[in-house]
């Protein structure tokens, strides 16, 4: 409960206060993300984790889209290493619990990054993207720039470059999903929010219960989501006010996400990127009036 009392403090300061700099915004990018990655672990070292990925990602098929893993070397590495779900997860959730519960130093926290970053990565090739989500893109995007930014001889302008970088990736992250969704007349209709609560896995019963019958505000809810995902970008022009509004906005659409779809992940790998976003914001902010006058 302390460390989640430390997050809410962190994220509080955030709806509050000026934007962080970049050691601060750095620290709560990764310490927001290992919970993501604690999580994780958890759900794939538990009994129900490992049922579901026995039945849906066996090795002995999902290995056969990986041609070079598939024959000589790679053959041994891929069956030394990939097939290895369980080890994988356990030295995530020890890294992501050290991150998160300790006060590692920078090589410390250097070297869990790069387990971090690295076993997600491993994660995607191992599966193809299949059985993954949005918070375990979002995690390893996080969890990748965390790392360059430790490298040796960064300057103060290339530490802030990587971590406007990644400002930008949550962006593109969610105008991307708003974007598809605009595309898609299911959507549009709200049809959609119907579909999805009334599945086993995405699904509510409540919720369903609410809309069944009620397009109007099925569609109404589903144009929420679009437009507040598509326009996501605009928050880094934003003033301060206006964009923490958002960001608590965001909170509450995740927290929603998480109640009713079991989306509870999302939250703590999308809402990491905010201090990223709001310090990009603070910049941009700053760099346009003197655009201005040139």
């Amino acid at each position: 409960m302390n460390v989640i009392s430390k997050l809410g403090r962190g994220l509080s300061r955030l709806l509050e206060a000026e934007p962080a700099g970049v050691d601060d915004a750095w620290r709560t990018v990764e310490r927001m993300t290992a919970v993501c990655a604690v999580i994780s672990s958890l759900e794939q070292l538990s009994a129900r984790g490992d049922r579901s990925r026995e039945s849906t990602l066996p090795w002995g098929i999902t290995r056969v889209r990986l041609r070079r893993l598939n024959q000589g070397r790679g053959r041994r590495l891929g069956e030394a290493v990939l097939p290895r779900d369980e080890a994988m997860a356990a030295v995530r959730l020890a890294a992501g619990a050290r991150l998160l519960l300790g006060r590692p130093g920078h090589t410390e926290r250097t070297l869990l990054l790069a387990v971090l970053a690295s076993t997600g990565i491993t994660g995607h090739i191992r599966n193809g993207g299949l059985g993954m989500d949005g918070s375990d893109h979002l995690s390893t995007v996080n969890f990748t720039t965390a790392l360059l930014d430790k490298f040796p001889g960064n300057t103060k302008g290339d530490r802030t470059a990587v971590l406007c970088s990644l400002a930008l990736q949550s962006a593109l992250a969610y105008s991307t999903s708003g974007l598809v969704k605009l595309t898609s007349p299911t959507w549009r209709s709200g049809d959609a929010i119907t579909g999805v609560l009334r599945t086993k896995t995405y699904g509510d019963r409540d919720l369903f219960s609410l809309v069944q019958g009620r397009p109007a505000l099925a569609k109404a809810m589903a144009w929420s989501v679009i437009v507040a995902e598509t326009a996501f970008p605009v928050v880094l022009v934003l003033p301060p006010r206006a964009a923490r509004a958002c960001f608590a906005a965001g909170v509450v659409f995740h927290l929603a996400n998480g109640r009713y779809m079991g989306l509870n992940r999302f939250l703590w790998a999308f809402t990491a990127t905010y201090p990223a976003v709001d310090f990009a914001r603070g910049r941009l902010r700053a760099a346009l009036p003197r655009a201005g006058r040139s």
